[in-house]
């Protein structure tokens, strides 16, 4: 659900207690959404954040911080990131077009066992 949107980020409330679990923000005020802030353990605080610091529109930074250390902790910077993102988008891509391709295959043959059944159906009636 979404929480809020504003000219610099949309709050988005996945789990139904009114509080934002992740929130895509334009820290630069470009008019990107250059940050992906996550709330991963359900506190009310984003404690994973990935950034577009390089304003290409992929992700090129990722860190964890505590909250109540006030540490940040570099998880991964650099081309790498970019690169490790783009593989996992592509991956996500042909999951979903493999999940498209097995549907239209399902409902196909479930098109036709209805016609088969249907068809059975009218030959009891005949006798």
């Amino acid at each position: 659900m979404l929480l809020r949107v504003s000219n610099n980020e949309l709050l988005i409330d996945l789990d139904g207690y009114k509080q934002a679990d992740i929130a895509l923000v334009d820290v630069d005020k470009g008019g990107n959404l250059d940050r992906i802030c996550v709330d991963l353990t359900g506190n009310g605080y984003f404690d994973l954040y990935v950034d577009d610091t390089d304003n290409n529109g992929i992700p090129d930074r990722i860190f964890l911080v505590d909250e109540e250390n006030d540490k940040t902790q570099e998880l991964a910077f650099g081309p790498e990131v970019e690169e490790q993102i783009m593989v996992a988008a592509k991956a996500v891509a042909q999951v979903l077009e493999a999940q498209e391709i097995i549907a239209d295959e399902l409902d196909a043959r479930l098109r036709d066992m209805e016609i088969s059944i249907h068809s059975a159906h009218r030959q009891l009636n005949r006798h």
